[in-house]
């Protein structure tokens, strides 16, 4: 059964060719808004039970463009959208406020203020760090915060090479400690 669509992972810069994403401008090069409206409308016309995941600019990491200028679907309440989290974004010096202010102006607005559904599409960890600690603890706080583990799978595209972010090990069957 497939309940939606994420219609593109991780928008960001193609330094290739000098085109960098924006958010309604209007530019049929760069604006993700309008590409991602059109997509979620063709796609609802096939079937409007679909939900429609979008994610934000930079890596699924910038929600600031949509605050102002959210996306309208043809169709009401089939928008969801999609954020990246990973341990990177933040370093180990930020104590759990910074933590969550951080996460709560640059993406999870959309929470605090109830305004979208907000799907955590990946996130993830490779070892019991001071982020992994403070992103349970954000959930416990957040249950309207909807999320998939980035990834199951133990091993990357070649069975010899270790997904260390895995929730399993190489085996497929032994869970990381």
């Amino acid at each position: 059964m497939v309940v939606g669509n994420d219609l593109r992972n991780e928008i960001r810069d193609d330094n290739v060719n000098n085109l960098y994403p924006t958010w309604g401008d209007g530019n049929v090069e760069t604006d993700w808004k309008m590409a991602a409206t059109i997509a979620g409308n063709k796609i609802l016309k096939i079937n409007p039970d679909l939900l429609i995941i979008v994610e934000g600019l930079n890596y699924a990491m910038d929600f600031d463009p949509i605050y102002s200028f959210p996306l309208e679907l043809s169709i009401p309440n089939r928008l969801v959208y999609s954020s990246h989290w990973y341990s990177w974004d933040l370093d180990d010096s930020y104590t759990y406020d910074d933590f969550k202010q951080y996460y709560d102006y640059w993406v999870a607005w959309m929470l605090v203020n109830d305004s979208y559904p907000l799907w955590l599409g990946e996130f993830g960890t490779d070892t019991s760090n001071t982020y992994w600690n403070y992103l349970i603890r954000y959930f416990a706080e957040n249950p309207n915060l909807n999320w998939a583990y980035w990834a199951y799978n133990g091993y990357k595209s070649d069975p010899s090479e270790d997904e260390t972010y895995g929730i399993v090990d190489i085996d497929m069957v032994t869970v990381r400690d």
